[in-house]
């Protein structure tokens, strides 16, 4: 049988209808996500072009049109300073879905990721490009309009002379689409832009040389350099504790900062596809190709606690090649029990403040790179090493019998997931209660690299000024140490009254030297300077603050043991200035309002202020709507019942499980120790938190504790005092004492009341009752064993 002419072996031809790329295009891509496209291939250059001459200074530089220029005929244009192509380098690189990158090892996978990203922009886009040493540029142009018509991927190539030092590449998109010009012409779109790429890029951007933060050698970079429209993109820098800080948990140094470093064994990955073999292979099992490599693979990188806390401003960000898949991710944060994820942190209100940075190199990511392919073992892998496979909540662990989990996230959760002030979990307070609105607003000026914020110890400070607050902590001598060393450095010796310096030349028994002149009388600066020195500052009153139609920055301190001169304009208690840029006040400790009265320092500063501002900026209204204006601009200083009961549930939670620990050696004994009220309550908890659980089996292995009211924990305590006492829950004394058992006892069981009070359904307080009850938690939270 004889085949007709049509019926005779020949071959197709597929290459697609440039048509293909804009329809792909039309995917909606963002701004920033498009030029990363086009950067992500500019940096992988860069490094393998510092990689052979560091010496050479390398930049990207990113140009997109402003509100006011943004139009149809603007250009978006990208260039580096790398090495430049060749002409086969550049053949491949633009061809539609190959690649002139491996599928590991690069940031960048020009091809297909490059064309679409192009084509989402405009309409034409030309790439220059040479190397040093080559006497043309190699230009290609794009027109995709053009393509259409002549139904060909083939484009144009022709050169034009340059000096043979020169090298690099220029892309220029041009024609640019209408939604694209229409968002250009936002006028909050290339602040946009640059925050993100600041985000996306932070580890790539960040110099270790000058990016020199608390944590900043752990947090490493790149120092890689990108400019968006001449000025530079910075790296968004987390804003971390100082990796030697640590707070106690379960008699355990847990440092804020966890360094993640995890080998794995080496395996086999297809450089075209992205597959992974366990084995050697000459060729991929997926797509075929014989590019098939032995790499190393490793989990890298760290976890932290921020300095603040914050709703959403919190989270893990997962670098493919120093650049960020997906940033501040909360996956982590869930616990998987079945395939159904529950979200364990943050606990409390006010958010989170665990944050990180996590290296997958060998990871395969999605073609948007939005996110890794979580659904693959190399993700699996690390979240069983960097979260654990079991819940982060030790009491859910030991309710479902499972170990505890003793991965690093667990470290970090368990130990600083409380937002209470003090150095117990690293966050700053007055002395009342957590200054979170106040570490946010730092952590704004860490973020302007505003000097003085780049370490943490100002927050530090805070928080320790709070425990002294708290504790009653004065040591005068040391006050009077510091404030002779401080006057030392600023030349002003003379103020110190410790120091008596008439005597410092006379021979011994000889008093002052009459001769000798008087010394002048204290200019307005060096009176200021001595309060200073003997001044603590009042972190809450500390910002920018709006007095009428005034702004302006607000510091505040108290003194002791200080006298106020009446040149200064205020009073014996108090004292007002207004140097250029800010206004500083002074509150004397010896003020009635705050010796005799009780008044926290902060609120007298404020009361005292407001009749003097009022003159000074020459306000209208009544004194009373000025100082209401005026505090309530401290949210902080807000006393909210909802974060007094959060933090009284949290705290209950706490002393149930060490509770639960001690019971458990002998359950029988602690169930008859509760009245009947209690173990009614108890069991009402359990049904409402865990319907399947089986009460009797609770009751007979100790795990009712787990569900006892702040008054169970009471009756325990009343019952079995040594069970509880000398460090094994509470660290109250108890064995010790011969006649004051009882009242050990007494004084812990009136904070377990007023906890009773925080925490009871439906409870409303007014605010002097709630102020009592922030510091009854305080002093409950400093008696519980970590």
């Amino acid at each position: 049988m004889t085949l007709e002419p049509e019926a005779a072996d020949s071959t197709i031809d597929l290459t697609p209808s440039p048509r293909i790329l804009e329809m792909i295009a039309e995917v909606d891509l963002d701004i920033y996500q498009c030029l990363a496209e086009l950067i992500d291939n500019s940096f992988d250059e860069l490094q393998r072009a510092r990689e052979e001459d560091p010496s050479q200074e390398y930049r990207v530089d990113v140009s997109i049109p402003t509100q006011a220029s943004a139009s149809r005929a603007s250009e978006i244009i990208m260039s580096d300073t790398g090495r430049g192509m060749s002409q086969d380098q550049m053949r491949t690189a633009l061809r539609a879905g190959s690649s002139g990158n491996s599928m590991f090892g690069s940031l960048g996978l020009f091809g297909m990721g490059f064309n679409v990203a192009t084509a989402r922009l405009g309409q034409i886009t030309e790439v220059r490009t040479g190397r040093a040493g080559d006497d043309t540029w190699s230009i290609a142009t794009i027109d995709l309009a053009a393509m259409q018509r002549q139904d060909t991927f083939t484009v144009p190539l022709h050169h034009e002379p340059k000096d043979r030092s020169e090298h690099g590449t220029v892309i220029t998109v041009s024609t640019l689409k209408p939604d694209i010009v229409a968002k250009l012409q936002r006028p909050s779109e290339v602040t946009k832009t640059k925050r993100m790429l600041g985000r996306i890029y932070s580890f790539i951007l960040r110099d270790p040389k000058r990016h020199t933060f608390s944590g900043s050698e752990i947090a490493g970079g790149l120092g890689l350099p990108l400019y968006l429209n001449g000025n530079p993109v910075k790296p968004v820098l987390p804003c971390i504790w100082d990796p030697e800080r640590t707070v106690t948990y379960r008699g355990q140094d847990v440092t804020a900062v966890q360094v993640i470093d995890v080998p794995l064994t080496d395996a086999y990955a297809c450089m075209t596809c992205g597959h992974w073999h366990a084995n050697p292979r000459d060729e991929c099992v997926l797509c075929g190709s014989t590019q098939v490599v032995q790499r190393e693979r490793q989990i890298k990188g760290w976890l932290g606690i921020q300095r603040y806390n914050h709703n959403s401003d919190f989270g893990i960000s997962f670098l493919r090649h120093g650049r960020a898949i997906t940033y501040q991710d909360k996956d982590l944060f869930q616990w998987l029990d079945e395939d159904t994820p529950t979200a364990e942190y943050p606990v409390e209100i006010g958010g989170g403040r665990i944050v990180g940075e996590i290296h997958l190199d060998h990871a395969p990511v999605n073609f948007r790179k939005t996110d890794f392919a979580k659904d693959q073992v190399a993700w699996t892998v690390m979240r069983d090493r960097v979260r654990g496979e079991g819940p982060l909540r030790p009491q859910k662990a030991q309710e479902l019998g499972m170990p505890a989990n003793e991965s690093p996230l667990a470290r970090l959760f368990n130990a600083f997931r409380r937002n209470d002030p003090g150095l117990k979990n690293l966050v700053p307070g007055n002395g009342k209660a957590a200054l979170h609105e106040l570490a946010r607003k730092w952590a704004e000026e860490f973020r302007k690299e505003v000097p003085g914020y780049e370490t943490d110890q100002k927050w530090y400070d805070a928080a320790k000024q709070h425990d002294d607050i708290v504790n009653g902590v004065h040591d005068p001598a040391a006050e009077g140490e510091a404030e002779s060393d401080w006057l030392a450095e600023e030349g002003l010796e003379h103020l110190d009254t410790d120091h008596d310096t008439s005597r410092d030349d006379a021979p011994d028994g000889e008093g002052p030297d009459e001769s000798r002149p008087p010394s002048p009388p204290e200019t307005v600066e060096e009176r200021f300077a001595r309060y200073l020195a003997s001044a603590r500052p009042l972190s809450d009153l500390e910002g920018k603050v709006r007095v009428g139609p005034q702004n302006l920055t607000l510091r505040a301190y108290v003194t002791s043991g200080v006298s106020f001169s009446p040149d200064d304009g205020g009073s014996e208690h108090f004292v007002l200035r207004a140097p250029s840029g800010e206004t500083q006040l002074y509150v004397a400790e010896e003020s009635p309002l705050v010796s005799e009265f009780g008044w926290d320092p902060a609120d007298a500063a404020v009361v005292y202020a407001v009749p003097y501002l009022m003159r000074l900026y020459d306000l209208g209204g009544t004194q009373e709507e000025v100082l209401h204006d005026v505090i309530g601009q401290f949210p902080d200083r807000r006393i909210d019942p909802a974060t007094i009961r959060d933090r009284g549930t949290t705290l209950l939670g706490d002393i149930r499980e060490g509770v639960l620990d001690v019971v458990r050696s002998e359950p029988p004994a602690f169930w008859s120790s509760l009245r009947p009220e209690s173990r009614t309550a108890a069991e009402d908890n359990a049904r409402a938190a865990r319907p399947d659980l089986n009460w009797e089996e609770a009751i007979s292995d100790g795990s009712f504790a787990a569900y006892l009211t702040a008054s169970g924990v009471e009756d325990v305590l009343r019952a079995k005092p040594e069970a509880l006492l000398d460090g094994k829950v509470f660290t109250s004394t108890y064995a010790t004492w011969s006649d004051q058992k009882d009242a050990q006892v007494d004084r812990l069981a009136g904070l377990l009341q007023d906890l009773r009070r925080v925490t009871a359904s439906g409870a409303t307080h007014d605010a002097r009752e709630i102020a009592r009850f922030s510091l009854s938690l305080d002093l409950l939270r400093r008696e519980l064993v970590q």
